[in-house]
């Protein structure tokens, strides 16, 4: 794996699996197959493999939460979103929360996505849920919520000001909607790029830490 030399990484972890389920290579039999682009094997397995311990339900929720709001992703199934709902309330994933809302934002569930940028905010104050609870606010016409909840966040991420910035002036509603959907969908690419980025990073460290293990 540390070489990406994915078909031999795939068959030294399915070795490994064989007398046994083991979290520390179904682990690496997943990581295997997302490095390799098997993005639906890599899913179907992270949900099989999500209930050994803590760090394979944490990337149960990373590789299946990787295709929410991704157009050229296959669509998860019923069952999937069921049993990764339920996992990001056991694990109280800020990041799955606020990924799982901007799946039902986009799909027009606005109630639905208000919940879980809540408990996104709740688990772990963020930029995006912060963003979020702000749009739903406005779109559920939350107006009062919607005022605090601007005045709460306006100074701690400057991207709140500038979305309110790129409001103002607007005097129909449907303008200002799509001002804000716009400001959005360009806030949202930008976090996706960085969490691309940042699990890139993340894939590289362990790979050196496996070379650093082969080697010892």
């Amino acid at each position: 794996y540390s070489r990406k030399d994915f078909v031999q990484a795939e068959t030294w972890f399915t070795m490994a699996l064989r007398p046994g389920p083991d979290a520390k290579a179904a682990e690496g039999l997943v990581l295997t197959l997302r490095g390799a682009g098997r993005i639906a094997d890599a899913q179907k397995l992270a949900v099989q493999y999500a209930g050994l311990s803590p760090l394979n339900r944490k990337l149960m929720i990373e590789v299946l939460t990787a295709a929410l709001n991704d157009p050229a992703a296959t669509p998860l199934s019923p069952d999937d979103l069921v049993t990764l709902s339920q996992a990001i309330d056991q694990a109280k994933s800020s990041e799955g929360a606020q990924l799982f809302a901007w799946r039902s934002y986009n799909a027009n569930d606005i109630a639905g996505a208000a919940d879980w940028f809540r408990k996104s905010d709740d688990w772990q104050q963020n930029e995006s849920a912060a963003i979020g609870l702000i749009v739903t606010a406005r779109r559920l016409h939350n107006n009062r919520d919607y005022a605090d909840l601007v005045a709460k966040y306006r100074d701690v991420y400057p991207k709140v000001a500038e979305l309110e910035a790129a409001m103002g002036g607007r005097s129909a509603g449907g303008a200002r909607s799509a001002e804000w959907d716009c400001a959005l969908r360009r806030r949202r690419r930008r976090l996706g790029q960085e969490r691309r980025r940042d699990r890139q990073g993340d894939a590289g460290r362990q790979r050196q830490s496996g070379a650093r293990h082969a080697r010892r």
